[in-house]
């Protein structure tokens, strides 16, 4: 693995670091290069840790986009702009990791078993959903077949042409609006297949959890980590768990296995030890957004209160 990266503002920066750390752990020579799509950061970052800012990209439409995204849209639609940027800087056939901020890898990502692919893919799903109330099929085609928030790939020429295809629709198509078909940068990784010849999907059982295929798995923990059948995963991602991700976020009730509070638990534990690098005041890019502490809750209302109403629509008076 020649490199991991990620993209966040300042937001997330404790978490990119707990990121960086633990792979640090496990590719001790990896680059590990954090996009920054914010203006402040503490002076202090780890040893070996690269920041690339949103003004290195020499974007000439950068304001335009901070105006009309929000904040956390707006670190999504830079994601391919960073991948672009870095894949442009390295020779041929380098390979890079790209995690999302709320992840920790776990164990080396060399063992992995994969495809010899340029472009691998994660799943959202692998197998048919069990039915449950809260994620279903339809719900899974509205936010795409692959997440995001984990894809590994090699620098070739369909690469970089598939990253500067997908950088230019995030410029004014990344809001988070599944009504009118846009997923943050996330559904534009439909189109993977139909630019790079040699795609694959990463099918490991134990390479990803988190909230989008917890579902269909059952885990134990080893060593107060997730495991099956002894294995650790690869990566384990909080996205939804720890603070607000506008697709995971209303998921949460699948995470009811006691393992999960205990993950998460320990996770938020170790983001104590990097609040040293939280930067304080609303990020530089992007409208900020509030999110209401009682989201969920208002939620859940509203549909107990729409199924009452088209209950009693039905009855005859």
């Amino acid at each position: 693995m020649t490199g991991f990266f990620t993209v966040c503002n300042r937001y997330q920066l404790p978490e990119a670091i707990a990121l960086g750390k633990s792979i640090r752990t496990h590719h001790s020579n990896a680059r590990f290069v954090i996009g920054y799509a914010d203006d402040r950061v503490k002076d202090n970052l780890p040893e070996g840790f690269e920041l690339i800012r949103a003004e290195t990209l020499g974007l000439p439409f950068l304001e335009e986009m901070s105006q009309r995204y929000q904040d956390f849209e707006f670190v999504h639609a830079l994601r391919p702009w960073f991948a672009k940027h870095l894949f442009e800087q390295v020779g041929e056939g380098a390979e890079w990791a790209f995690l999302a901020p709320t992840t920790l890898v776990c164990r080396p990502l060399d063992d992995l078993p994969r495809p010899d692919r340029d472009f691998l893919l994660t799943a959202n799903i692998l197998q048919p959903l069990p039915y449950n109330r809260t994620l279903d099929d339809k719900r899974i085609l509205n936010i795409g077949m692959f997440n995001s928030n984990a894809w590994i790939a090699r620098n070739t020429a369909t690469v970089r042409n598939l990253l500067t295809w997908w950088a230019k629709r995030t410029t004014d198509r990344a809001f988070f609006d599944l009504c009118n078909g846009m997923c943050l940068d996330q559904l534009w990784l439909n189109y993977v297949p139909i630019h790079v010849p040699s795609w694959g999907i990463i099918r490991h059982e134990t390479w990803h959890l988190g909230l989008h295929n917890t579902a269909n798995l059952t885990f134990n923990l080893t060593s107060q980590l997730p495991a099956i059948n002894g294995k650790l995963f690869y990566t384990i991602d909080f996205s939804g768990l720890h603070g607000y991700h506008p697709v995971w976020s209303d998921h949460t009730s699948l995470a009811r296995e006691p393992g999960w509070r205990i993950i998460l638990r320990n996770y938020q534990s170790l983001l104590e030890n990097y609040e040293a690098f939280r930067v304080e005041g609303q990020a530089r890019y992007g409208k900020p957004v509030r999110v209401p502490a009682l989201r969920n809750f208002r939620r859940a209302v509203k549909s107990e209160l729409d199924q009452i109403i088209t209950f009693i629509d039905k009855v005859e008076i």
